[in-house]
């Protein structure tokens, strides 16, 4: 069972009378048969009530202000010279005759002297108690029982239901505005009953024997906190006093995002479980005498400001990635587990030390945070620390091959068994260890050259029911083509709206080319190499000879992707993501769009219908021109190849011209004419149906791109009545899209 102490014991000391106290009398001579004996005697009997030096409680005398808020000052704080009062400031901050804590300028004119000057400023500090002026205090007035509500209220409210009580007093309405809240809230943790006629007479004075059963009630809700840390913190809120301090005599889990844990001293472990999911935990002023386990958090989960820390294990990030805030605290020492292998850590704030035992760790360290050491043993692999600019690590120490993406002038000093081996973004100037060895001196470059991903012939816009090419091109730098991997991740769009396919050989324009899909997984990643069959999966790459990619758009949208490479570790684990290029692809038009639209002439005029009469004898060459227009801003379209159909007039109507009927010759020298300027397309021409068919471009077709023009010259043999038709596909694909 977890014990829990909230220090707000009114320690009603004989302040009143002298400081000499009397213990041990079974029943105090003028509290047997008083209403409140029960409650008084078990103050007694704790030690928390002592008397008069004549043995009496006096249980019926009246409570000044001043006696009252001194009470609960020793309550806050009971062990001489522990130095602490309500929750962080302690007796050094109180100064001069006024006993005015630095930064604050209400000054109580009446409280200047007085024996209970001390006390009355620290409770006003913490917001315990106020005056009735920003000048008058009225130490020696008789403390209301509506102004003592307020007070205790004041201490417990940071556990203390926001609910209301549902019950009424018939002097409800003598409550003052500024106590109804505080008188609600007691009312609904059972603290105050009122009287038996009904009333709770709020302007009344407060009685010794009513100050001991406040405190017994008070000491009641205290233990249903207790039950209810036991048990842990499972739900969303604010927990632990907001003045005073708590402490838990046991370990303490935390089970859900959205816990403010505060002014709390735990003995035992701290745990921060996987239920948290991605949800916040703050820890205000908490001292963990024990270990600190994080097993849950996201990338803005878990803050600490001040308090006091053991040890900090991350064992696990169920969302791939924790980040750790740390204000106003120092000397944290976090060790980063097996458990959380594979995991993202980000670090703000100020500490000791960072050890990293788990493979595959990624270290972000950001802002303005300071790491003394940062320690990276032995037979771990694929660890990748980032520091941003701004930031301090005074000591590296590299016992396994790590990468280091440092900003310039932000790691102090690196050693380690395998520094060398390492690769260090901006070593340090002359404090670089090899094996433990200084370097004479000398800065040691670790710098391996990074891998290089070249893209070409990326479409920014394309078009749905077609298809684009792009080439990567990769140099592996330093780490040779053996060593590392590709990795190619959907950031943005339906990997199920289009298909990604890629062709390791060299023949581009092979029309026989066997093209293998890339399988995606649930979180649209593929780590992939050239493998035989038509699925690729993840493996490693074997060959960066430049890849050739093929996607098919099906459906419209804006599509991001993301091209990694990935090395492999001395250890033979592939985890250590060098380089990455991005690329975005915004496909337009649905399936029944025309993303390309042909215009042709004859001898510079329009060719109506491409029909053409030719008389007998006729050898002239005619000037034959197809212009091309991209629809919906398309940047180009891939593979194409031109398709021309050519029909003759006979009795019987239109059939198929022959192939010795003319002859036709590309005449420029662009990539769609082979680029020699006079490739003939009649050997390409076969008879199909009513037409005679053929196409010009390379086999494998070319780009076409906004405004491409291309000339044709017909020399006819035959005379007659021709109608010429061009159109426009991609190549693999069926001719019939004409």
């Amino acid at each position: 069972m977890v014990k829990i102490f909230l220090l707000i014991i009114f320690a009603l000391t004989a302040i009143f009378v002298s400081t000499s106290t009397v213990h041990g009398y079974a029943v105090m001579p003028d509290i047997e048969k008083h209403w409140a004996q029960s409650a008084i005697q078990r103050m007694v009997d704790e030690g928390i009530i002592v008397g008069y030096p004549d043995g009496t409680i006096q249980p019926d005398n009246y409570i000044t202000r001043a006696e009252f808020v001194s009470l609960i000052a020793r309550a806050c704080n009971p062990g001489a010279g522990s130095g602490k009062l309500f929750s962080g400031i302690s007796p050094e901050t109180v100064s001069g005759s006024a006993g005015q804590p630095s930064g604050r300028e209400i000054l109580f004119c009446d409280i200047t002297g007085h024996w209970a000057e001390e006390e009355i400023v620290r409770a006003y500090y913490h917001g315990i108690v106020s005056g009735y002026s920003d000048s008058k205090f009225g130490p020696d007035d008789l403390v209301s029982r509506e102004q003592a509500f307020v007070m205790v209220v004041n201490v417990l409210k940071g556990g203390l239901s926001e609910g209301s009580s549902s019950r009424v007093f018939a002097d409800g309405s003598h409550i003052s505005v500024w106590a109804k809240e505080a008188v609600a809230k007691a009312a609904a943790a059972g603290i105050i009953a009122g009287y038996p006629d009904g009333t709770m007479k709020p302007q009344g004075h407060i009685t010794r024997a009513e100050a001991a059963v406040l405190l017994s009630r008070c000491m009641m809700v205290a233990g249903e906190l207790q039950e209810e840390i036991a048990a842990g913190y499972d739900r969303t809120g604010i927990y632990g006093p907001e003045f005073a301090i708590q402490i838990i005599d046991g370990n303490v889990t935390i089970s859900t995002g959205g816990v403010v844990l505060r002014n709390t001293v735990i003995s035992g472990n701290l745990t921060i479980t996987e239920n948290v999911g991605d949800g916040d935990v703050i820890l205000n002023n908490v001292t963990v005498k024990g270990t600190t386990f994080i097993r849950g958090g996201g990338e803005n989960s878990i803050h600490i400001n001040g308090g006091l820390y053991n040890n900090i294990v991350v064992e696990n990030a169920p969302n791939g990635n924790i980040r750790l805030v740390v204000t106003n605290t120092e000397g944290l020492q976090v060790l980063i587990a097996e458990e959380a292998a594979g995991a993202e850590i980000i670090l703000e704030g100020v500490f000791d030390s960072i050890a990293i035992q788990a493979d595959g760790i990624v270290l972000s360290i950001l802002g303005e945070a300071v790491i003394n050491e940062i320690y990276v043993p032995e037979n771990v692999a694929g660890t990748v620390i980032n520091i941003e600019k701004n930031s301090t690590v005074k000591k590296l120490v590299l016992d396994s091959v790590n990468i280091v993406n440092n900003a310039e002038d932000t790691v102090k000093s690196i050693s380690g068994k395998k520094a060398g081996d390492s690769i260090i973004l901006n070593p340090p100037k002359g404090n670089v260890s090899l094996y433990g060895r200084p370097a004479n001196g000398k800065q040691v470059s670790t710098v391996k050259k990074k891998p290089e991903i070249v893209l070409e012939g990326i479409a920014e816009v394309a078009a749905v029911g077609l298809y684009d090419n792009f080439v990567m091109s990769v140099n592996p730098g330093d780490y040779g083509k053996e060593n590392i991997m590709i990795k190619i991740r959907v950031a943005s769009g339906d990997v199920n709206n289009f298909q990604l396919e890629f062709f390791p050989d060299e023949d581009a324009f092979n029309r026989d080319r066997r093209w293998k899909t890339i399988v995606f997984d649930e979180e649209g990643t593929c780590r992939f190499a050239p493998r035989s069959g038509s699925a690729v999966i993840c493996d490693a790459l074997n060959s960066v000879e430049p890849l050739d990619f093929r996607a098919t758009w099906n459906a419209e949208g804006t599509y991001e992707f993301e091209i990694g490479i990935i090395a492999e570790t001395a250890e033979g684990v592939f985890k250590n993501e060098l380089v990455t290029a991005g690329y975005t692809v915004r496909v337009v038009g649905g399936p029944s769009a025309r993303p390309v639209e042909l215009t042709h002439s004859i001898n510079g005029g329009p060719a109506t219908g491409g029909a053409l009469t030719v008389e007998a004898g006729n050898t002239e060459v005619v000037s034959y021109m197809v212009n091309a227009a991209l629809a919906n801003d398309i940047s180009h379209v891939d593979n194409v190849l031109y398709i021309c159909e050519v029909q003759k007039k006979t009795a019987d109507g239109w059939g198929a011209a022959s192939k010795g009927d003319f002859v036709i010759t590309m005449m420029d020298g662009t990539e769609a004419g082979g680029g020699n300027g006079t490739q003939e397309i009649n050997d390409t021409f076969k008879e199909d149906s009513d037409r005679l068919r053929g196409y010009w471009g390379s086999p494998g077709g070319f780009t076409l791109e906004e405004g491409m023009s291309i000339r044709l010259a017909i020399r006819f043999h035959v005379p007659g009545e021709y109608r010429f038709s061009i159109c426009a596909i991609q190549a693999e694909k069926d001719v019939a899209a004409c």
